[in-house]
């Protein structure tokens, strides 16, 4: 939130703080509902490749799996901050963020309330605003 804050500071424009607290824990919902859809094998607070293959294809997380597990998982194991083969629901959030941003400069729209009313299913409806 803060480097969001100086980030803004420097471009000129303003972010309020309660926007980027809304931001922010719509990345940890979505880390959450990530993680209560995928860690289903031994439900320990932590997913791991296989879970995230088994639990999210086909699902409204598809495409964010897919984007974490591109080449032979190597943003998994980028995100996998403690080496542990498994994210946990901070290292989960933070690549989250990461596939939102990749997306929102891309140009996407922001729609930070999608996620909450469930509508994210596919990556346009998936985006969490910027800006």
């Amino acid at each position: 939130a803060q480097m969001q804050e100086e980030q803004a500071a420097k471009s000129g424009k303003k972010v309020s703080s309660n926007r980027v607290a809304t931001r922010d824990r719509a990345f940890t919902e979505w880390a959450e509902d990530v993680m209560l859809t995928a860690d289903r094998f031994n439900k320990n607070g932590s997913v791991s490749v296989a879970e995230l293959r088994a639990n999210l294809a086909g699902g409204k997380h598809e495409d964010f799996m897919e984007w974490l597990l591109v080449n032979h998982h190597k943003r998994f194991d980028y995100y996998d901050e403690d080496e542990g083969g498994e994210l946990e629901l901070g290292e989960l959030a933070h690549a989250i963020h990461e596939y939102n941003d990749s997306f929102a400069r891309g140009g996407a729209a922001g729609i930070a309330d999608n996620f909450a009313s469930g509508r994210h299913h596919r990556v346009p409806h998936g985006i969490i605003g910027g800006n």
